[in-house]
């Protein structure tokens, strides 16, 4: 799944702990602080509106995230780093862990389990214009590093899970000390430009710089909820519908008689009018086919995925890209299992899980909806989407 474009600012009406206690009661649907649920998470300097790490002292540092609405949302920070090239080793990752996601992990993965984010800002020291910086990239000035090119939108930090009514514990790990520790064993995993070897501090100031929206429109584990620790999948794989699926405003199977995907475009097929996720998407492959519940229209039928080869007489979507018996003038037919509905443009291979599909995503707020298709951080975005990255 890859990273949809950066969404409006919605933390602009508190600051660091300010929103927690009126929480529940104010127009506010995403609340970060910098304090954690109790003593046995890692938390440095809490009150400083911010959770940071460095590469050569403390390594992980957590806070708390509060939402109103159960949901996976994407994370951005549009001030991830401004060290320049004194610092070339400021990489590392975000987890949030809840009842329904333990680990903490991203639906992304890059390296293992981990949504690693690269440093961003080694280039252009001493830079006057944007100009000097190149695509996608304009000079900036830190406090204390002097003048260096660094992203101009900004910096995608993966899609988590985030359950509602329960305190979210999001944290950032310093991604030196653990390649250090594999350096120990032999084992080189890369993202290091510098041997680790100055401070490399990373902060993430959630309740300053960061940019949340909910991710919709994909296919995901936990979609239909979590509940007393228990994630809900969506609940038309349980459904018996003569036709069509689709999930209900209350997260409950809705039998329909149109199909919801014919109107999508999808880069790998869809199912009851959500978008699959690409081939490395993460999840139980029960037939054994090599796409994931998350990337297949039916998981019980090794037979069917994305990019198989259509039977044009097995009243089955074999390819799942939402017609049935696709072989130049086929017909639409819907009750074909649980991948009935699926959408054209599925079946490209060979894709990262950074730049696997389409993506909807709606603000937090409701304040804008729509659908979107993109490459691997080609963002688009209006200059008064962002804020101005402050100072250090």
């Amino acid at each position: 799944m890859p990273p949809p474009p950066p969404c409006e600012e919605i933390n602009t009406d508190y600051t660091g702990d300010d929103c927690v206690a009126d929480f529940e009661t104010s127009a506010i649907e995403f609340c970060f602080s910098d304090t954690v649920p109790s003593s046995s998470w890692p938390a440095n300097n809490p009150d400083d509106d911010q959770i940071y790490v460095l590469g050569s002292g403390a390594v992980t540092d957590c806070g708390t995230v509060l939402v109103k609405e159960t949901g996976y949302y994407a994370i951005f920070d549009s001030e991830l780093s401004e060290s320049c090239s004194d610092q070339l080793d400021e990489t590392g990752y975000l987890t949030v862990q809840s009842s329904c996601n333990g680990d903490g992990w991203a639906v992304e993965r890059n390296l293992g389990d981990r949504f690693l984010v690269d440093d961003k800002d080694n280039q252009g020291a001493g830079c006057t214009t944007d100009q000097e910086c190149g695509a996608d990239m304009v000079c900036r000035e830190g406090t204390n590093h002097g003048n260096c090119c660094v992203p101009a939108d900004p910096v995608y930090m993966g899609t988590f899970l985030l359950v509602a009514g329960e305190e979210n514990v999001i944290c950032i790990h310093h991604w030196c000390p653990e390649w250090e520790a594999e350096i120990a064993n032999g084992n080189d995993l890369g993202h290091v430009n510098a041997g680790c070897s100055s401070v490399d501090s990373i902060h993430f100031k959630i309740a300053a710089t960061a940019l949340v929206c909910k991710q919709e429109g994909y296919i995901q584990a936990c979609i239909g909820g979590c509940i007393n620790g228990e994630c809900l999948p969506h609940p038309c794989f349980d459904a018996d519908c003569p036709e069509y699926c689709i999930m209900g405003p209350n997260n409950e199977a809705q039998c329909v008689d149109y199909n919801p995907c014919l109107n999508m475009s999808c880069e790998h097929g869809c199912i009851f009018g959500l978008c699959l996720q690409g081939p490395g998407a993460f999840g139980d492959d029960q037939d054994g086919d090599g796409f994931s519940n998350l990337a297949d229209c039916d998981d019980n039928n090794d037979q069917v995925f994305p990019g198989a080869t259509e039977d044009c007489d097995n009243l089955v979507d074999d390819d799942c890209d939402g017609i049935v018996d696709d072989c130049g003038g086929g017909t639409n037919f819907g009750g074909d299992g649980p991948g009935a509905g699926s959408s054209v443009g599925a079946g490209a291979s060979g894709a990262t899980p950074e730049s696997e599909g389409a993506c909807a995503c709606t603000l937090v707020g409701g304040k804008h909806e729509a659908a979107f298709g993109f490459a691997l951080l080609a963002f688009a975005l209006g200059a008064t989407q962002l804020r101005r990255r402050k100072r250090r």
